[in-house]
């Protein structure tokens, strides 16, 4: 999960046809790992060399904060812009 995690924050700041398909092989992937059923659903099951010392509730951060990187990433700091005057 950490090397998810990382390894979009990256290629978020590479961009563009890179970016597009980390993005959307990460999708899939997440996606396909979480849970559906009973009262774990919405959660990501422990995974990786750390999940299992940090849980579910740690796997699952990992999952969400990898999955919206693109969403809480300043544009200031994405390749090719200049940063907002106010």
């Amino acid at each position: 999960m950490v090397y998810w995690y990382w390894g979009t924050l990256a290629m978020f700041q590479v961009g563009g046809k890179p970016w597009k398909t980390w993005r959307d092989a990460l999708k899939t992937a997440l996606l396909d790992h979480q849970r559906r059923d009973g009262p774990f659903a919405g959660s990501f099951d422990p995974a990786g060399p750390w999940g299992p010392d940090g849980g579910r509730v740690y796997s699952t951060a990992l999952a969400l904060l990898t999955l919206e990187v693109y969403f809480r990433t300043r544009a200031e700091i994405r390749p090719g812009t200049s940063p907002r005057r106010r």
